[in-house]
């Protein structure tokens, strides 16, 4: 299990269409240092934040989106009446981008409150049972 890593995030600032939210700057720095980041396109590695940032863009629901620092910035569309799975699915596109074989908790006031998102990759599609 040690090559099981945790992300944390904080929900630093939500209204009713804006949601801010932070990330450990000495965990995305010791995510980022681990891990090998493809750059198809030149050698310019701004290129990477400007393809996490389309795909954020693709969740449905977000309107519009800035990536800055150790921060995400997620306006929703303000035709939606909730943010409903919106934060989660950021929250799993960051995962995704960032740490790819890890997860996350959810942090308020410094303490966890127990939210733990993991995801693994596989080659291989598991088999389900067949019926007789």
């Amino acid at each position: 299990m040690s090559d099981i890593r945790i992300l944390h995030y904080a929900i630093k600032y939500q209204n009713a269409n804006i949601v801010i939210i932070r990330f450990s700057k000495r965990e995305i720095s010791a995510f980022l240092k681990k891990s090998s980041v493809w750059i198809e396109t030149g050698d310019d590695p701004n290129y990477f934040w400007e393809c996490f940032e389309e795909a954020l863009l693709e969740i449905s629901g977000v309107l519009f989106v800035i990536v800055e620092g150790y921060e995400i910035t997620v306006i929703k569309n303000f035709c939606l009446p909730n943010w409903g799975r919106i934060i989660e699915d950021v929250i799993w596109c960051s995962l995704f981008f960032l740490n790819p074989n890890g997860g996350a908790i959810e942090v308020k006031n410094g303490k966890n409150i127990g939210k733990l998102i993991t995801h693994k990759f596989d080659a291989v599609e598991p088999e389900y049972p067949r019926k007789k």
